[in-house]
């Protein structure tokens, strides 16, 4: 039995609503901002990746569906979707605050997504489910 952090989870597929983004494997790269790309290269190398290729060693960096290092993105989670390929990033409803509005937490995701990756990524609302 899998144990997932973060996520609702059955034996088979994970079903989830995140205010977030998704992104397919090549792009997710390319938008992480440099200097993210070069501290994950950094984390990859103390997990044991000696000259982590980000284009290649990456994805091996994923663990059954989540980051392996899952505190790097905080306060935003991550998955992957083996079977599309498809990165879901962003943050549960769940973790929406009581007196926190929702324009407020709109903009605490979009505020994190700016921290990580390029240009001016807006969130939006995602109801996904992904094949492990």
């Amino acid at each position: 039995m899998k144990i997932r952090t973060g996520f609702v989870s059955n034996s088979s597929s994970s079903s989830f609503v995140i205010q977030g983004n998704a992104f397919d494997e090549s792009s997710f790269l390319d938008n992480l901002k440099d200097e993210k790309k070069a501290e994950l290269i950094e984390l990859m190398r103390s997990e044991g990746y000696e000259n982590p290729d980000p284009e290649k060693a990456f994805y091996d960096f994923f663990e059954d569906g989540e980051l392996y290092s899952a505190a790097f993105f905080e306060p935003l989670k991550t998955i992957r979707d083996w079977e599309s390929e498809i990165i879901y990033v962003g943050i549960h409803y769940t973790s929406m605050e009581m007196d926190e509005t929702k324009r407020d937490f709109i903009e605490k995701v979009d505020n994190a997504f700016n921290e990580y990756f390029k240009g001016e990524i807006k969130s939006r609302f995602i109801l996904a489910e992904v094949w492990e």
